[in-house]
């Protein structure tokens, strides 16, 4: 399960926009090409997916938005419900090329179909809050009954 598209089936088959990177960086195969071409068939992968809230950037003191395209996929996810799971392959939609936003506001263009067997997605995310050690943790009330 990944947050982003470090899973990708086939890296190859998601097209990076301007100004962004795929996954990999561009410049190897990404954890999920990497273990498909190793395992083939019997590798399930999990693609999560968001639309809003907050995410934790390394580049960054503070958590930053979220935003996503308002054509995205994303955007069309969060218009179907606030989370859910769905098996991809059943969901005419998944197997058309779009734009899918991933971390840090970068987006890639392809086929969730082809890269994802599971899709979960939630509208919102919630930032974590690093420790001295610069490990993170759950902000408060990121858990549902959390009083923080």
């Amino acid at each position: 399960l990944a947050h982003n598209l470090h899973v990708a089936r086939d890296d190859t088959r998601l097209r990076a926009a301007r100004g962004s990177v795929g996954p990999g960086g561009g410049r190897v195969p990404c954890v999920g090409t990497a273990l498909s071409r190793e395992r083939g068939a019997e590798l399930l992968v999990v693609w999560m997916l968001d639309a809003g809230g907050f995410d934790s950037r390394p580049t960054a003191a503070a958590p930053q938005p979220v935003t996503v395209p308002p054509r995205s996929l994303n955007a069309r996810l969060a218009a179907v419900g606030p989370r859910f799971v769905v098996a991809t392959e059943g969901v005419a939609a998944l197997h058309r090329r779009q734009t899918i936003a991933g971390l840090h506001g970068h987006t890639v263009r392809g086929r969730v179909a082809e890269q994802a067997d599971l899709l979960f997605f939630t509208a919102e995310v919630t930032a974590l809050a690093g420790d001295a050690e610069g490990c993170g943790e759950l902000a408060p009330g990121a858990v549902a009954g959390d009083d923080g």
